[in-house]
């Protein structure tokens, strides 16, 4: 649910379709796994998967969000209190979900090159 009012700052915001499709993952992603499960790592391929793609845009309307979603994505302890995000925090050591960040960090970069993004690479 942190994730829900970054994303509606970009009109990507979900519902509660996604919602229970993220827990019916989850559940299923545990049921299925072996030995050593991790929540974190069940909802890294979540983010991935239902709430990363719907990003897309100018940098004046995404700038702020993916700031937003890279700080959700980071330990508490290694979360900056100002922007910019240093792309040498972006460490595994530092992440909750060092998948959702590897990607967020590879659309902020998109952004400030080209002054748009999306989710979807070419």
């Amino acid at each position: 649910m942190q994730f829900f009012p970054e994303l509606k700052e970009a009109g990507a915001e979900f519902g509660y379709r996604t919602a229970h499709e993220i827990c019916r993952f989850i559940h299923f992603h545990k049921e299925l796994s072996a030995e050593g499960w991790e929540f974190n790592s069940a909802m890294d391929a979540a983010i991935m998967q239902k709430l990363l793609p719907k990003l897309h845009g100018s940098k004046k309307k995404l700038g702020p969000v993916l700031a937003a979603l890279i700080r959700l994505c980071l330990k508490e302890e290694a979360r900056p209190e100002s922007d910019p995000i240093k792309d040498v925090i972006l460490t595994k050591e530092n992440t909750l979900y060092p998948n959702s960040v590897e990607k967020l960090a590879r659309m902020r970069k998109r952004l400030a090159e080209h002054g748009f993004t999306s989710f979807a690479e070419a």
